[in-house]
């Protein structure tokens, strides 16, 4: 699986849970283990947890998916429930196939936020892989009810509803969707015209 991938997915997250500009992370030591848990004022808590936190995102972008993934679970071993935490924990858990473990964390974030689409869109994609169609799809549903431009979900239900479900309505209603919204889109136009041809 490309990391890329997950690495444009992750770094929209960072930029919108922390206010610390990449450009300023301090590079930390990995033997030093710098602390999160319990010590200090509430703003020194959370100082810390935004540093351990920029520096798995790092990790994430040098393709140091390990690295990034021990310091996500010593986040939340310590008790930390950030929804950013738990989606980025999910998404390296999804690349390395385990399944469960990243719906786990996904259902963590949408504990904490409902109406996360990313969270939402993550799920339907590991239901989708793992034979849960129905799910997948309600999944998909769900975050697009949240937000109506959600490109991502659009897409993935019209290619459930395509490849998977063979509901060729409900496909060509998602990608028109989608064309609507994102018209340069030459791809997703093909597939529209194929499911118009079946109908």
């Amino acid at each position: 699986m490309n990391p890329l991938r997950y690495c444009a997915l992750l770094l929209p997250i960072l930029l919108v849970s922390c206010s610390m500009p990449v450009d300023n992370v301090r590079r930390v030591d990995e033997a030093k283990n710098e602390s999160v848990i319990t010590t200090g004022t509430p703003e020194e808590k959370s100082d810390r947890v935004r540093r351990r936190f920029d520096q798995a995102m790092l990790f994430v972008a040098e393709g140091e998916f390990d690295k990034a993934e021990a310091i996500f679970e010593q986040l939340i071993a310590s008790g930390i429930r950030r929804e950013a935490i738990f989606i980025n924990a999910g998404l390296i858990q999804a690349r390395n196939n385990d399944n469960e473990r990243a719906i786990r964390y996904f259902d963590e974030a949408l504990t904490l936020n409902p109406a996360s689409v990313i969270a939402l869109n993550e799920k339907a994609i590991i239901q989708r892989k793992t034979g849960r169609f129905s799910e997948a799809k309600a999944s998909y549903q769900k975050a697009i009810e949240v937000d109506k431009e959600y490109l991502p979900a659009i897409k993935n239900l019209g290619v459930l509803c395509d490849v998977y479900l063979q509901d060729y309505e409900c496909a060509r209603q998602a990608y028109q969707r989608y064309i609507d919204l994102d018209q340069d889109d030459e791809q997703v136009k093909l597939w529209l015209s194929m499911m118009e041809n079946k109908l």
